[in-house]
């Protein structure tokens, strides 16, 4: 059976970069996803050339495990995904990209 993909693109405002590049950098900022029910791969990377910009790389065994982890929430209310970043930081709303994985890393 094919695994699902989700690559996703965020582009930081400037003054924020710093603060979205530590809390990706941070422990609790990669695990949340690894450690989600349903995940075989997660990575988040910084772009070399403007480095405003993060991808997130996804494998998950499927579609619905990403769905389910996208709806879990803190003890707070606030979405586990999004690592407690505020989308105010962002110069645009976060992109995603899904795919079905043509093989498993």
């Amino acid at each position: 059976m094919a695994k699902f993909s989700m690559f996703a693109v965020m582009i930081a405002k400037p003054e924020y970069r710093d603060k979205i590049s530590e809390i990706m950098r941070s422990p609790e900022g990669v695990a949340v996803g690894k450690n989600a029910n349903g995940n075989l791969h997660f990575d988040i990377c910084q772009d070399s050339e403007n480095p405003n910009i993060f991808r997130a790389c996804e494998l998950w065994n499927t579609k619905e495990d990403w769905e389910k982890f996208m709806q879990l929430r803190d003890e707070s209310g606030g979405l586990v995904a999004v690592h407690g970043i505020d989308f105010a930081w962002l110069a645009e709303p976060p992109a995603f990209y899904p795919g079905v994985s043509l093989g498993v890393m």
